[in-house]
């Protein structure tokens, strides 16, 4: 029974750190699109972290529990390390323009009389 959840914490792990490793990529690689591109950009970087990480584990003939958690982690780590640049893939204050907005609504200044 313990093996199965450190199995299963392990797994959770992988998957996490896939997860912020292709978010982090994206941020960058992706920072003047919308966000919606952004999200598939997560999605398809996921899935070729994934499979270049399967073949190079395979070819080094380091493809188990412990040589995948280290390759996930120091991944990770090197992926936060630069951050996700100026724009995070929230969106909701995208204005349509590659300079990202400061709000939500932007007022009109008031010009005094």
């Amino acid at each position: 029974m313990v093996i199965l959840i450190v199995r299963s914490l392990l797994a959770e792990l992988l998957v996490a750190g896939t997860f912020i490793s292709s978010y982090a990529a994206a941020c960058r690689l992706l920072r003047f699109e919308p966000t919606w591109l952004r999200w598939t950009g997560v999605v398809g970087c996921g899935g070729f972290l994934a499979s270049v990480g399967f073949h190079l584990l395979s070819e080094l003939h380091a493809f188990n529990p412990a040589g995948s958690t280290m390759a996930v982690v120091g991944l990770t780590c090197a992926m936060l390390w630069p951050g996700t640049g100026e724009r995070s893939l929230g969106g909701l204050a995208y204005s349509g323009s590659p300079v990202p907005s400061q709000g939500l609504v932007t007022l009109p200044s008031q010009s005094s009389p």
